[in-house]
């Protein structure tokens, strides 16, 4: 599916609605720019039911590659994107998965415009008909971030237990950050095993505020587990 440089105001492939759907093989190249779109996404679904997206390769998106709301039952499974401007997210999805994904190179410059990875949107954001409600029961494993300087490689803004495992992040400014973003938002039992960041001199591997780690721990903002200025590989 290729998008015109002068139609680039849809998503390319909606799924809204949709039931027990697959969507396996697919190239997607969006119209490219440096300006993240919303409405710009690769494959974007509301409200949707079983819903797998499976081995496809996305380019030049202006939004997210794939970008679930208010999802049930979703998995995202052996894709690529790079030169996109954003990367993969769910919004107020119960039972998803990020399995074997990869996400590199955003199109987006590294100075002045903030990028975030494989993510768990905020409840405060979300487009209309959001249920503005945390994920829950979501898992993100072996996936890979490469080359995303001025971002979260993971970012959880609102989830409910989330398994973070066996990632690896090169080039990256901070690997796996739980940092719920609004008063509605909630981070608990969030586990993180296994994953390896291979960041930037200025790197951060965890930040953690205001959540639950590893299903025991209680992080506020003042006792944030923090590990700064780390250069070379670190498993997480």
């Amino acid at each position: 599916l290729i998008q015109s440089p002068t139609g680039n105001n849809f998503n390319l492939l909606d799924m809204s609605g949709s039931t027990g759907c697959r969507v396996q093989g697919v190239k997607f190249q969006g119209a490219g720019g440096t300006v993240p779109k919303s409405s710009n996404s690769g494959v974007y679904g509301l409200g949707v039911t079983g819903l797998t997206v499976e081995d496809c390769k996305f380019t030049k998106i202006l939004f997210r590659p794939v970008y679930i709301v208010n999802g049930t039952d979703i998995k995202v499974k052996d894709c690529v994107a790079w030169a996109c401007s954003e990367g993969y997210g769910y919004n107020s999805t119960l039972r998803g998965s990020f399995q074997g994904c990869t996400l590199r190179d955003p199109q987006v410059p590294n100075t002045g415009v903030f990028y975030d990875g494989f993510t768990l949107e905020s409840t405060a954001s979300g487009p209309a008909g959001s249920n503005h409600v945390p994920c829950q029961d979501i898992e993100i494993t072996g996936c890979k971030a490469k080359s995303l300087q001025n971002a979260q490689s993971i970012l959880i803004h609102a989830g409910i237990r989330v398994a973070i495992t066996g990632n690896i992040f090169e080039d990256a400014e901070c690997g796996i950050s739980v940092n719920p973003a609004f008063a509605a938002d909630i981070c608990q039992d969030i586990a993180i095993a296994g994953n390896v960041c291979e960041g930037t001199d200025a790197s951060q591997n965890v930040t953690v505020t205001d959540g639950v780690l590893n299903g025991t721990t209680t992080v506020t903002s003042a006792t944030a587990n923090f590990t700064a200025a780390a250069s070379g590989a670190r498993t997480i």
